[in-house]
């Protein structure tokens, strides 16, 4: 079966055989090395593939942690070794090894696997002692017990509190020079937007890998759907208890820091509780204990969302981006491989 034709022509012409190339993917049975019914229904209703198989990888309930631990023991790209947010595209490749290396698929099908961890940037660890690599993005475990779930969200949520006590002056600041400066309303808000979209610290990133391999294609390709949550309803809890208080840029906020979040954890504790009770089951069948997807969820933590450096309308906001199979960006790019050939 023959798949890649001529490199683009102009015109009409090229998008011809772009459009022809999509049809020939479109059906072309794709494997989809998971164990998970929920995953592979939402799959096939995107329309993206005219058959989904599920194929379950060799060990893959034993083999996900270790293919994660291995791309944080070994990972070394310049730039991203350093947050090592890459590490769900690493489980979903390991996946997609797995079944080939088991001679479980031919090579004229398409391959595809995905994995969906939320991650989270902490300046200490879990007892508050300073990490010895900052700003590594830390993936979440799916909690086995309550009590566990609890402890995992308490210290993501406090993490999230003590950037934001620092970042806060910060946008305080900007705004201000803004305002002194007659710059528009409408400009201080997308600049603050920017400078919030991209603070990884003060945020949950919702992080999908995913790894396919075209039909006779030799090499696997990775590539990811990044989600960031920001939690408002943590934010409002540090402005009640600082209350306008903001410190120099230039000053050691971590005295500054410790003293708030000491205020929070009572607060935080109780809002832990809400989302664990508006929940109920949910909170052991997901990483982090926390469904993103649930607009309730969302609701309570008043979450605003943001996608490719932009916030998100709730009501545009796509449930598949948190439910480990993001469509559109797997058909997005489809698309861009089949107008590259």
């Amino acid at each position: 079966m023959i798949f890649f034709m001529n490199k683009r022509s102009e015109g009409g012409r090229h998008e011809d055989e772009v459009v022809a190339r999509l049809e020939q993917f479109k059906h072309t049975p794709v494997y989809f090395a998971s164990g998970s019914e929920r995953k592979a229904h939402i799959l096939r209703n995107s329309g993206i593939f005219s058959e989904v198989f599920l194929v379950s990888a060799p060990g893959a309930v034993d083999r996900e942690p270790f293919d994660h631990q291995r791309f944080l023991d070994t990972y070394e790209d310049d730039f991203f070794a350093h947050f090592k947010t890459e590490a769900p595209s690493a489980v979903a490749k390991g996946k997609l090894e797995s079944i080939i290396e088991a001679g479980q698929v031919s090579d004229d099908v398409f391959l595809l696997a995905a994995d969906t961890m939320p991650q989270f940037f902490p300046d200490t660890d879990e007892p508050g002692n300073d990490l010895n690599k900052p700003m590594e993005a830390i993936s979440m475990e799916r909690p086995k017990t309550i009590e566990e779930a609890k402890r995992q969200m308490l210290y993501v949520f406090k993490s999230i509190i003590r950037d934001y006590v620092d970042f806060r002056n910060l946008l305080h600041f900007q705004a201000e020079d803004m305002i002194r400066r007659d710059q528009p309303e409408d400009k201080i808000k997308r600049t603050l937007d920017i400078m919030w979209c991209g603070r990884l610290s003060s945020c949950v990133k919702v992080n999908t890998g995913i790894a396919i391999r075209f039909p006779q294609a030799k090499n696997i390709s990775t590539f990811s759907e990044e989600i960031n949550i920001y939690p408002q309803a943590l934010y409002d809890i540090v402005e009640q208890e600082l209350d306008g208080d903001y410190g120099a840029l230039s000053e050691d906020n971590d005295v500054r820091i410790e003293a708030p979040i000491q205020k929070t954890e009572d607060l935080v504790a109780k809002k832990i509780d809400e989302l664990i009770a508006l929940q109920g089951e949910k909170v052991l069948q997901v990483s982090g204990g926390i469904d993103y997807s649930d607009p309730k969820v969302r609701a309570c933590l008043s979450a605003r969302v943001s996608r490719n450096a932009r916030f998100i309308p709730e009501d545009r906001i796509d449930p598949k981006w948190f439910q480990g199979v993001p469509t559109q960006t797997i058909e997005e790019y489809i698309r861009r491989v089949a107008e590259s050939e």
